[in-house]
């Protein structure tokens, strides 16, 4: 297998099991829509408000409920609500000036939190978050079945391809080979730590709520893949071709893997594809280094999208694989069904 082979089968497991994946707008509609049913719940004086005379439904009118449905997109955004509470206890709203639109962020507000106050809800909220997206990710028939294809590929792999391959490198040296010290440091499970912990920073100081989300879930993300490639490496005790143990599966192709499956889940296919390409190109490095076999590769690439895609589509409620979000427009409040493709 030439090392644009190499690069085809990486880049082509990478797109299938990440397809139909992208639904991160979908959770950040969600808290946008639960935020526009709170409004309309409450008043400013935190009573009940109560419709005017003209208004009032009849006694027999039932409440409606309204299906949406949008293939291929997210639903429109809703009409914004009356300003967000000020941050803090104690902390009376004030209502929007007239005709201004206030809209409602699509990630956790910090404006205006310390440091301290921010870290301490994130580590608080940290061992859930971890549970939520271990259930995420193994916990469902899509995933399951996903691993288990890549798992089938990685075996036929393994018992036809990686001896070859492996003989060749002895043979000959190939550029990948003379690449191996860079792919080990940008692939090193380490080094994307530290710049999700940097990125976490960086946001906090800055208030910059959408980096601060990204980089918490690129942190979650990163800590159940690293664990669940560990306990893999372990339990199965595979040798690489230089004959070092904990060998299956890969890693540094897991963890940079799951680095772009989340940025694609952010800011979609521009930053994703080059992403994914990196990553191949990280694996890549691996074999030609004789630090992993292809086999070692393929299932630590699907690995790394699976958990990268699911820990960032949160907890949604589905059926028969449509999410369900909560509706509210001028005539009333209901259930919307989304699913994209």
């Amino acid at each position: 297998m030439t090392r644009l082979e190499v690069l085809v089968c990486l880049v082509a497991a990478a797109g299938i099991a990440g397809c139909g994946t992208s639904a991160g707008v979908v959770q950040r509609q969600a808290t946008e829509t639960c935020g526009q049913l709170e409004a309309r719940a409450v008043d400013g004086d935190g009573e009940a408000p109560q419709p005017a005379p003209a208004e009032q439904a009849a006694p027999d009118e039932a409440p409606g409920v309204t299906l949406y449905f949008a293939p291929g997109e997210a639903p429109p955004p809703l009409d914004p609500p009356p300003a967000a509470a000020a941050q803090g206890e104690g902390a009376s709203a004030e209502p929007a000036p007239e005709g201004q639109e206030v809209k409602t962020p699509p990630f956790q507000s910090i404006k205006g939190l310390t440091f301290g106050e921010i870290f301490k809800a994130d580590l608080k909220a940290a061992p859930g978050r971890l549970w939520n997206g271990t259930k995420l990710s193994y916990g469902t028939v899509q995933n399951v079945a996903i691993l288990g294809g890549v798992f089938g590929v990685d075996r036929i792999v393994r018992n036809n391809v990686d001896d070859r391959v492996r003989h060749k490198l002895v043979a000959e040296k190939s550029t990948w080979t003379a690449c191996g010290d860079l792919g080990e440091v940008l692939g090193h499970p380490g080094l994307h730590f530290g710049l999700a912990g940097a990125w976490y920073l960086a946001s906090v100081a800055t208030q910059d709520e959408k980096g601060h989300d990204l980089s918490k879930v690129l942190i979650e993300a990163l800590a159940i893949n690293d664990l669940s490639t560990g306990l893999l490496q372990v339990s199965v005790n595979q040798r690489d071709p230089r004959g070092d143990h904990y060998a299956w599966p890969s890693g540094h192709t897991s963890s940079s893997f799951c680095v772009a499956s989340v940025l694609h889940e952010y800011y979609g296919w521009p930053v994703g594809i080059p992403a994914y390409l990196m990553s191949a190109g990280i694996a890549a490095t691996r074999v030609g280094d004789r630090r992993h076999n292809v086999s070692d590769l393929i299932f630590g690439a699907g690995l790394g999208i699976v958990i990268g895609h699911s820990v960032v589509r949160g907890e949604l409620p589905q059926i028969a694989g449509f999410s369900m979000l909560p509706y509210a427009d001028e005539d009333g409040a209901g259930i919307m069904l989304v699913r994209q493709w």
